[in-house]
This record gives structure tokens, C-alpha cells and sequence, in this order.
């Protein structure tokens, strides 16, 4: 009688959240989960290149698996040109700052079609000194264009730039306005900075600890 009662519990909480998602729905999400969107074949037979990240990461609208952000390609030979990567969300393994130059790969059929070298992009971080140093680093690079690139950033991604959080834009801003080496002195915008970092993903829970211990630990 438990069981059955257990059960029917699990029907009802289902049917109240619009119910459970049937056998095909689940393949499907999982299907959607760990394509690779062709990088795979991408990553072995294209063209090495450097590319800028020229925003933010953003989701994109109606593809809750995939995520989005405009790069500037440099390819071996050739003008540079400008390219919306739209990946799996789940692939992602670095941070994609805007200002940052990262390790792609170009589609030999198609030139609009782009790969990250994710291991490549693993290991400048880490020489970087980590994933917020390079995010830093990247959004200094960006100057005080941050809020344009933002906005710009939310456009693409369908959403409305007005509802921008104007207190991370300007946190990014003043980050941009400094030296690529240089943290802001006073520690209180140093913090909000830092959350700013981890709030956006950039940066993950050992990391914002380590680094808000390091600015504390200054005071």
C-alpha cells in the first residue's frame, strides 16, 4: 500500500507542475543535451584560428539547451569576420568574456560555421591564472565599451538590452576602465566586482571564496 500510495503522490505533484515528461520527451532532451552541433568533425579536420569574444554569453531564446555569443574570427589568412556562436550549453568548459582572445577552429565546407578549442581554452585560463583573471583580463581589454557590448549581446540573444542590470554593467565598466593587472584599490567595489564575476557564471563557488578571502584578508 505504500508503494501505491508513493505513486500516486508522484502523479499528483506531476499534474500540478503540468506532468511528467513522457519516455520520447526525455530521450529527446537528452539528446539535445549532448549534441555537439557537428564541433566534433569541426575540431578534427578545420582550420586553426584566433578568435575575440565581442560579448556576453546569453541563452538562446526557445533553445533552452543552447547558448550564444558574437566572436570576431581571425583566420590564418583573410579579414577578420564576425560570427554568432550557438553551441550546447552543456559543452561549455571555459568562460567566454567579452575582450577575451580564444582558440577556435573553422569549418573547411562552411566559414561560418566555428568550434572552441575547449582544452586549448582550459589551459590559457589556467595560465591566466584562473577563470576570473581571465575574465578580467578580457573585460579590460573590452574598455568602456562593456555596456554596449552587453546590450548588443542581449539584443542577439532576443532579449530587451532596457532590462539590463545597470549595476553589473557598471561594475564590468569600471573593471574595463582599469589595467589589465590592476584590481580596483577600494575593496568594497573590488566585492561587488567579484560577485558581478560569479553571478554571471564566470567564475565558480572555490574560486569566488578564494579570491574574496584574498580581498578581505587586505583590509
Amino acid at each position: 500500500m505504500g508503494f501505491l500510495k508513493d505513486f500516486k503522490n508522484m502523479k499528483d505533484t506531476a499534474a500540478e507542475h503540468g506532468g511528467m515528461p513522457s519516455w520520447k520527451e526525455a530521450r529527446k532532451d537528452m539528446s539535445a543535451v549532448f549534441d555537439d552541433r557537428g564541433e566534433r568533425d569541426i575540431l578534427k579536420s578545420g582550420t586553426s584560428a584566433m578568435a575575440k569574444v565581442k560579448g556576453f554569453t546569453m541563452p538562446v531564446q526557445g533553445d533552452r539547451f543552447a547558448m550564444q555569443v558574437p566572436l570576431e574570427i581571425h583566420p590564418p589568412q583573410g579579414e577578420p569576420y564576425e560570427v554568432q556562436y550557438v553551441f550546447t550549453a552543456s559543452r561549455m568548459q571555459g568562460p567566454l568574456s567579452a575582450g577575451m582572445e580564444i582558440p577556435v577552429k573553422i569549418s573547411t565546407e562552411d566559414p561560418q560555421k566555428v568550434a572552441v578549442q575547449w582544452d586549448a581554452l582550459k589551459a590559457d585560463v589556467a595560465a591566466s591564472g584562473g577563470a576570473m583573471n581571465a575574465a578580467m583580463e578580457g573585460l579590460a581589454a573590452t574598455g568602456p565599451d562593456v555596456n554596449a557590448q552587453m546590450a548588443a549581446s542581449m539584443q542577439a540573444a532576443g532579449m530587451n538590452p532596457a532590462l539590463m542590470n545597470m549595476g553589473n554593467a557598471a561594475a564590468a565598466q569600471a573593471a574595463a576602465a582599469q589595467p589589465a593587472a590592476a584590481a580596483p584599490a577600494d575593496p568594497g567595489a573590488r566585492l561587488k566586482q567579484l560577485q558581478d564575476l560569479k553571478d554571471q557564471g564566470l567564475i565558480d563557488d572555490a574560486e569566488y571564496e578564494k579570491k574574496k578571502a584574498d580581498i578581505l584578508a587586505d583590509l
